[in-house]
């Protein structure tokens, strides 16, 4: 088996007073992604990451900011997420591949920004492992807790996995903290560590089956809250409208462009409105 340890840091709407809207059918918007590639003897292949410049939340949430130490200025010269998502993932995954996420949050997002952009994933495997479900139950194994016995029934009560903070694991495990957390390739290499230190154990008896995400329903829920961007079909329709083909650089605008429609960027309803936005564009 070949495992894919991926991270990803998202922005998210924060009411900045800007005529800005939430957008439902993407809550999290990528902003970074980080990925540690392992092999079934848990040697690193490949380590990669990237940061993604923002269309739907283009402005940094405080607090996401806070806690990545990522600002604005770092993501203007970053690619869109098309365009980070083609180069990013542009690796063979086998038929034995997992993605390794800790918690299931980062698969789902993944995909619900993939399906946002109608982008093509057919060659991104569907096999996942939450990591963090793992942890919680070799944790549970090798620190045993005495059981409680419900009064009633004189039934054992098996405590349920508890879910654990990604520091928390590092620090339980003895494993060295030398990368700053909620950075998407150093999360992502402390979420190989634990993994590489859960199955090298030999006392461990962890279930590390693989699950599959559940596309459809994750396609219907996204495309129920609202229609996705089909890029490939604005792209062909800005080329018609100019007779011409784009470029890498005119397809990126188009997108940014049609974005500012879509979220209202330049909706005014009033004269301080029309003044800020004069300000803007200047």
């Amino acid at each position: 088996m070949s495992y894919y340890v991926l991270d990803l840091e998202y922005n998210q709407y924060f009411d900045f007073r800007d005529n800005r809207r939430p957008e439902p059918a993407c809550p999290a918007e990528i902003i970074q992604m980080g990925l540690v590639v392992m092999d079934d003897k848990f040697k690193v292949l490949d380590r990669r990451e990237t940061l993604v410049r923002p269309q739907i939340y283009r402005r940094l949430h405080p607090y996401v900011a806070r806690i990545t130490g990522i600002n604005n200025k770092d993501l203007q010269s970053a690619p869109v997420f098309p365009d980070a998502f083609k180069s990013f993932f542009g690796i063979a995954f086998g038929k034995k591949a997992a993605i390794c996420t800790w918690g299931r949050d980062d698969i789902k997002e993944l995909y619900r920004n993939i399906l946002f952009y109608d982008l093509n994933h057919k060659k991104l495997t569907r096999q996942y492992i939450d990591v963090q479900r793992v942890y919680g139950e070799y944790h549970r194994n090798t620190n045993p807790i005495t059981p409680e016995v419900d009064p009633e029934t004189g039934e054992t009560i098996t405590p349920p996995i508890q879910q654990t903070a990604l520091k928390t694991a590092v620090n339980r495990l003895g494993l060295a903290e030398e990368r700053r957390y909620h950075m998407a390739l150093a999360d992502a290499e402390y979420t190989a560590e634990i993994l590489r230190h859960m199955l090298s154990d030999p006392q461990n008896t962890c279930d590390i089956t693989r699950a599959e995400l559940n596309l459809e329903l994750l396609e219907n829920q996204t495309l129920s809250r609202k229609n996705s961007i089909n890029v490939r079909l604005l792209q062909q329709h800005g080329e018609h409208l100019l007779g011409k083909k784009l470029t890498e650089k005119e397809k990126t605008a188009l997108i940014e462009m049609y974005m500012f429609g879509r979220l209202g960027k330049f909706d005014v309803t009033s004269r301080r409105g029309k003044r800020r936005l004069a300000g803007e564009l200047k």
